[in-house]
Formats: structure tokens, C-alpha cells, sequence
């Protein structure tokens, strides 16, 4: 019997989101094909039932250096770096202890580990793969060239997750091969026909994700408040699935919360929830544990974030057969939703926008159902999880030849 090759998976985020949900689907459909080793962050990751089937090696933290539209380095920001020089020496070690490993090749699960997968190439001396799921800062500067410098001499193929991603590398010059596979949904069972499309009484509109200001959580509290303000809110539900993206009680996020890195969102959510009066109308929900019941009983799903790209919720909803509302400025090139079809896109930071789109899905329950439809159609054709597979094993399989 011919051995399984190995492949050491090195992932960057200790939260459960839409990358880690991403690359383990890809990984559950290759376990019986590849010896998969994973590095990942100890955080709510580790609980995900998806990674029990690997060689796994949890550590503190995975050193990072984000050079994407919302996380480049300024101002105070740049003191972010003293926790990824602390987190440089476990994601060395943890590479290390495998030196014996002969691996046919490295994924790399974001850009942001370019520095990790410099030492993975130099202990391992094997092919690097590198995810890009974030739209990159543009500005050409140190850091760019620096990047530039590294993904030229050190990375065999890129993959980004969509066009969007895709037209920000430009500004790395990249000269390596790259291919765009997007994120994938499996679902199991046949989805057509157990689909409702159903004429709810009140419409339910919801975001799902962690508490970030550059998701748009405050956008969509503000349009809801705008419909509250504007008596437009009667028979709308906004939902909100999700938390405080860090804990805000414990030492590490008492000091990121001194170093103005982040604030607790959940109280000033509540706090604005009872001073607008809007108990009856905007839920915090908590997190999810089951999504499939949150995306059966929504119907219309809000990404308003700041990133100029667009979620896996997105994927996740439209496969439910639920019409997404997103906010982006390259509105041309999206993969995930066209515009006044599968969904609504609106410019960025516009709740005012973003209330009237909400409003007019609401009113108008046809076109609702109709863009759920489409959007059900659209990302079975694009997102379908075993032809972007088929992708990304074909890319291992060059890559490793």
C-alpha cells in the first residue's frame, strides 16, 4: 500500500470563524488521503469537533505580522507586535519538535504567517502553500517590499479565497503561481427539497459574528435604531449570534482594553439597547452552537463589515436559501453575492443605507424569497465544497510532484 504523504497545516486563529471552518472542511474530505499534522492557537479552535482527526499541536499562540487593510501596523497598533515577537519563540519550537517529520509540503492558513512559514521552509525544505483570506493594505512601503521580498523567495502557490483578495495582492508583484479557490459549504442530505421558503410574520434579521467594530456590529444596531426612529421598525427582529471577540474580565483584556485595542462591545451594546428603547426589537442572542437552526429561521442575513470582503455567513446563509445583505467597495468583482439579485450591496459605514435595504426586503416579501432562491442557486454553482476540492488537492498534488 502506498504511504500517505504528510502535510503540516499551520493555522493563525485561536477563535472558531470562518477560516478555521474553511480549511477543516478541506482537511475532514483529505484525511484519508493525506498524514495531516495541524499548529494551531489554543482558543475556542481547540473545540471544534472538525480538527479531531488530525495529529494535532496546540501552542500558546501563532506569531503573526498583518499587513491587510485593517490590521497593518500604525500608531498604537504597532505595539501589537511585543505579543508576536512573545508568540515568535512556541511557533518555533512547535516547528522544531517536528524537524524529523518529513513533510511533503507547509499550508500556511493566512499571509499574516509569512515569517512562520520563512522558518517551516528553512527546517523542512519543502514546498510552502499560502492561503490569502484578507484584503491586503495597498500602500506600497517597508513592510509591502519586505513581504514582497519574502513571498517571491519562499512561497511555491498562493491561494486566495476570492477575486477581491485576489486583485489586493497586486501590490506585492508577485511573480508565484496563484489560483483563486474559494470557501466551500457542505451540507449533507438533499437540500432542495427539505428548503422552506416561508412568508414569516415578523422578519427576522440577524449578524452573525464576533464582536469587532470593523465587522459593522454598531452599523447594524444604528439602522436599526434609524427604523425604530423613523417608524419603520414595526414586525422587524434584528438577531445578533455571537459575543466579545476576547474576554474583557481577565488580565489580557483588561490591558488591551487600557491600550484602547479593543472595548467591551456587549455592554456598550446593552447600554444603547436600553437607552434607544430597543429591547423588544434588537436580541443579542449569544453564540450559536447549532448555525443550521439560526439560518432555517432568519430571513435576511446583514454583513456590514469594514473589510471591503465578505464572510462565510454569507455562504452559510445563501446554502439556507437566505438573501444576504453586504457592504463592500469593490462592488464588481464580488464572488459571494450579485447585487439586487442574490442579495443587496451597499457601500460601507452606511447604516442609513443599510436600514432602507433591510426595509425594503421587509416590505417586499416576493423579491426576498426570489433573491433567497437565487442566492440558494448561486453559491451551490460557485461554493460547491467537492469542485473547490478538487482545487485545492490538485494544487497539493502539483505543488508536491
Amino acid at each position: 500500500m502506498k504511504e500517505k504523504k504528510s502535510i503540516l497545516f499551520i493555522h493563525h486563529n485561536r477563535h472558531s470563524g470562518g477560516a478555521s471552518k474553511s480549511l477543516f472542511g478541506y482537511l475532514n474530505s483529505l484525511k484519508d488521503k493525506f498524514d495531516i499534522h495541524l499548529i494551531f492557537p489554543k482558543g475556542t479552535v481547540s473545540k471544534d469537533p472538525n480538527i479531531k482527526n488530525f495529529e494535532l499541536i496546540p501552542i500558546i499562540g501563532v506569531s503573526q505580522f498583518d499587513n491587510s487593510e485593517i490590521g497593518f501596523y500604525q500608531g498604537r497598533r504597532w505595539l501589537v507586535l511585543i505579543r508576536e515577537f512573545f508568540f515568535f519563540f512556541p511557533s518555533i519550537f512547535s516547528i522544531l519538535k517536528l524537524k524529523n517529520k518529513n513533510f511533503a509540503v507547509v499550508h500556511l492558513n493566512e499571509i499574516s504567517l509569512i515569517f512562520i512559514g520563512v522558518i517551516a521552509r528553512l527546517v523542512f525544505s519543502c514546498p510552502i502553500i499560502l492561503h490569502v483570506r484578507t484584503v491586503q493594505n495597498n500602500k506600497w512601503n517597508l513592510r509591502s517590499k519586505l513581504i514582497s521580498i519574502l513571498l517571491n523567495k519562499f512561497i511555491d502557490q498562493i491561494i486566495c479565497i476570492d477575486t477581491t483578495v485576489l486583485n489586493s495582492l497586486k501590490v506585492y508583484k508577485i511573480k508565484k503561481p496563484i489560483e483563486v479557490v474559494r470557501n466551500s459549504f457542505e451540507k449533507n442530505g438533499e437540500i432542495e427539497k427539505s428548503k422552506k421558503f416561508e412568508r414569516n410574520q415578523i422578519t427576522k434579521v440577524a449578524i452573525v459574528s464576533n464582536f469587532l467594530i470593523y465587522k459593522g456590529i454598531f452599523d447594524f444596531y444604528e439602522a436599526a435604531n434609524i427604523l425604530k426612529e423613523t417608524n419603520r421598525i414595526e414586525n422587524i427582529e434584528f438577531q445578533v449570534y455571537g459575543d466579545n471577540f476576547r474576554e474583557m474580565n481577565d488580565l489580557k483584556g483588561k490591558i488591551m482594553q487600557f491600550f484602547g485595542f479593543q472595548f467591551d462591545v456587549s455592554k456598550k451594546l446593552k447600554e444603547k439597547i436600553k437607552s434607544d428603547s430597543l429591547e423588544d426589537h434588537f436580541i443579542l442572542k449569544g453564540f450559536a452552537d447549532d448555525l443550521e437552526k439560526v439560518y432555517e429561521n432568519i430571513d435576511i442575513l446583514c454583513f456590514p463589515s469594514h473589510l471591503n470582503a465578505v464572510g462565510r455567513p454569507v455562504i452559510e446563509a445563501g446554502i439556507h436559501g437566505k438573501p444576504s445583505i453586504v457592504s463592500l467597495r469593490d462592488k464588481e468583482n464580488c464572488d459571494y453575492l450579485i447585487n439586487d439579485s442574490t442579495g443587496i450591496i451597499i457601500d460601507e459605514k452606511n447604516p442609513s443605507e443599510l436600514a432602507n435595504s433591510i426595509y425594503d426586503l421587509h416590505k417586499n416579501i416576493d423579491k426576498r424569497l426570489l433573491m433567497g432562491k437565487k442566492a440558494f442557486g448561486h453559491i451551490q454553482n460557485l461554493f460547491s465544497h467537492q469542485e473547490n476540492l478538487d482545487k485545492f488537492e490538485t494544487i497539493i498534488g502539483r505543488v508536491t510532484n
